[in-house]
């Protein structure tokens, strides 16, 4: 069998592979959160952001802010917070929430593996309490498909709409 023909019978097993570097709305009903942080670098302070949108791709609300953390893991994590606390103070009011991130280990550890070290722990353990209330996924995207976020968290001026 030759490997074109090898990969069209992996194709007709496991489905092709669907590679999305671009931002589409969640399904409807569900409100997704794009969040971003990057650590502190140099005299640059970390930075993270989350923009929330409905399942029409409208912009319900966004925020950013500073963090004084090493760790990109610990700035996204500080994203999803200040994200869920928002859901959970009803801006927006989500009942149903998609989270997408660009940092595979980020959302590895917010899908339980691998096991992550004590600050993690101690980051997950006050998500886990926020999203009692919330149906939820998590999703890797690439750096394309998290652009608004990203860009949000990389601009000078700090906004903190939603």
């Amino acid at each position: 069998m030759s490997s074109q023909g090898f990969a069209q019978s992996l194709g007709t097993y496991r489905g092709p592979r669907r590679v999305r570097c671009n931002s589409v709305p969640p399904p409807l009903g569900w409100i997704k959160l794009n969040i971003y942080g990057i650590g502190t670098e140099g005299d640059q302070p970390g930075r993270f952001s989350g923009v929330f949108q409905d399942d029409t791709g409208m912009c319900l609300g966004s925020y950013s802010d500073t963090i004084d953390a090493k760790d990109n893991v610990i700035a996204g994590l500080e994203a999803l917070r200040n994200g869920l606390v928002r859901c959970v103070e009803g801006k927006p009011k989500a009942q149903k929430l998609m989270v997408e991130s660009d940092n595979v280990i980020l959302i590895q550890y917010l899908n339980g593996h691998p096991e992550p070290n004590e600050l993690t722990m101690c980051r997950l353990k006050e998500i886990s309490n926020l999203l009692k209330r919330i149906t939820y996924a998590f999703y890797h995207v690439y750096e394309e498909g998290n652009e608004a976020a990203r860009d949000l968290a990389l601009r000078d001026e700090r906004h903190n709409r939603a």
